[in-house]
């Protein structure tokens, strides 16, 4: 659509009676013709990113010094059967987060589900790093980590208890 004015959403956009005659293409990507109109001083969250390339992490991070990426791969598999392509992003561990959409493209709004959703796709990303992703990186993009996201002196952590069943991880709030 923003490439050359063509496409299903565009053709959405007509289906609904919306006319997009006055609206010209950028000859760029979503991601590059949209983040121009964001603010470049606040946290950007950039959620499912299954399109995103090498080329969008690095034109997003140069925008915004404060971009955070949100995985909620078991809404991808839901959406599009399709999960993004995590090897890109690693090399931005600090900046990334778990989320779990919402029940309108989710089974489950379960942090843990989406853990072993990415463990199972993506066995080489250690279980440290996606235990940072879903606690301090997301209290980090919502401004809370004085307060949350760690077991630290003067915090208010949630605690949850997880425990490894086969190959896959359940969990149980503790506090």
């Amino acid at each position: 659509m923003f490439q050359n004015k063509s496409g299903k959403i565009l053709e959405r956009l007509h289906y609904f009676g919306i006319n997009t005659e006055n609206w010209k293409a950028t000859g760029k990507n979503s991601l590059e013709s949209v983040i121009i109109y964001l603010p470049r001083n606040l946290p950007l969250l950039m959620v499912h990113n299954t399109f995103s390339d090498a080329t969008d992490i690095e034109f997003a991070n140069e925008y915004n010094q404060n971009v955070f990426w949100c995985f909620c791969p078991n809404a991808n598999l839901y959406i599009e059967k399709k999960l993004p392509h995590f090897e890109l992003f690693t090399d931005n561990i600090r900046q990334l987060t778990i989320g779990t959409d919402s029940y309108a493209s989710n089974y489950s709004l379960s942090v843990t589900d989406e853990i072993n959703t990415i463990r199972k796709n993506n066995p080489v990303i250690k279980l440290e790093a996606l235990l940072k992703w879903a606690t301090i990186n997301g209290a980090r993009f919502l401004g809370m980590s004085e307060k949350l996201g760690s077991f630290e002196k003067g915090k208010i952590p949630g605690g949850v208890l997880l425990e490894e069943r086969g190959n896959k991880f359940v969990s149980k709030r503790i506090f």
